[in-house]
């Protein structure tokens, strides 16, 4: 068996080259493999604290690792490799004790939260994260039709345009982000596929990006088919999908005092004490995303977050989405 560790540099980091290990002949059942690992993973801390020591500049360090076979034949390296990922492992493989000298020598520094201490943010993959206030969080999603981070193929595609447009959206909504992965070709190619969606996701937010960039989410929480973010005195109201003529949200406190369909058209925006109730005509509802502005009397922050998907005759009430609207089949929601 061969195993291999490696601690890569970012690529817009030229000043850490990184660190390779690799053991060869790593005979089956042989707990001194573990010992082996500890000692090179000194050799690893002893890079790192040189590269960092040396510049301020290293913002991002990788910890990538695989064995080339399965794992579980190799009395207690399983539980090594598992542990070396988690940060449990005792001793000075143990990452936390990376990243607590990492945080010494540039306290500054961004960490997420695949290295053993909690990181600074939270990173879920392939699945849109929850509506959080309190941590900064970056779903790491793909544009592959069929989940590959790298190239998947000629005939892999990509996702609907809907559906990365709606990725961004409840990303923001859920007052989040969205790292979205392409896989280029051996040759060092994006596909044209990938390209044109990426291209027409731009052309999306050059039109309608003032409900995106800038923006917190809330305050209503995320629903199947209701996302609204804000930023000043504004909130935005995004509706992906309108099973029902009127969309009724829960009372905002704060007064309404213009409103605007961002998308384009007529909305017609009541507020009273049962709640606030939108309307828009057919005509004007977008396939992907329909976007009401609401401007109101005060900062939008102020406003706490409000469960809307639980209140009256919201959209999300005993009805049943569309997939293509509501992202339930191609995403599957935390």
């Amino acid at each position: 068996m061969k195993l291999i560790i490696d601690v890569q540099k970012d690529p817009w980091n030229v000043e850490f080259n990184g660190v390779s290990i690799e053991l060869e002949n790593v005979p089956e059942n042989n707990q001194d493999t573990v010992g082996r690992l500890e000692k090179e993973l000194q050799l690893v801390r002893g890079s790192l604290d040189s590269a960092l020591a040396e510049t301020n500049r290293v913002k991002a360090i990788n910890y990538t690792g695989q064995l080339e076979r399965d794992a579980r034949n190799y009395a207690g390296l399983e539980q090594f490799l598992k542990d070396l990922y988690t940060g449990t492992q005792v001793g000075p493989s143990n990452w936390v004790n990376t990243i607590k000298m990492v945080r010494q020598l540039q306290p500054d520094i961004l960490v997420n939260d695949r290295t053993g201490d909690g990181g600074d943010f939270s990173t879920p993959e392939q699945e849109i994260g929850r509506f959080n206030m309190d941590r900064p969080w970056e779903s790491c999603m793909t544009i592959s039709a069929h989940g590959q981070w790298a190239w998947g193929g000629p005939a892999d595609g990509v996702k609907p345009l809907a559906d990365c447009v709606l990725m961004v959206v409840r990303a923001a909504g859920g007052n989040g982000n969205v790292l979205l992965n392409v896989g280029p070709t051996p040759e060092g190619v994006i596909e044209p596929c990938q390209t044109e969606r990426l291209k027409e996701i731009g052309a999306w937010l050059a039109k309608y990006g003032e409900s995106i960039y800038g923006t917190r989410g809330g305050p209503y929480k995320p629903g199947k088919c209701v996302v609204s973010t804000r930023k000043g005195n504004t909130v935005y109201v995004h509706v992906s999908a309108w099973p029902q003529e009127t969309l009724l949200l829960p009372p905002l406190p704060a007064k309404i005092v213009n409103s605007r369909l961002l998308t384009g058209g007529t909305a017609t925006v009541k507020q009273g004490d049962g709640g606030l109730e939108i309307a828009v005509p057919k005509r004007n509802r977008q396939e992907i995303d329909t976007i009401v502005a609401v401007e109101l009397d005060r900062p939008a922050m102020e406003i706490r977050p409000i469960a809307a998907h639980s209140f009256g005759k919201s959209l999300t009430a005993g009805q049943e989405a569309k997939a293509s609207n509501c992202l339930v089949k191609k995403l599957r929601r935390p």
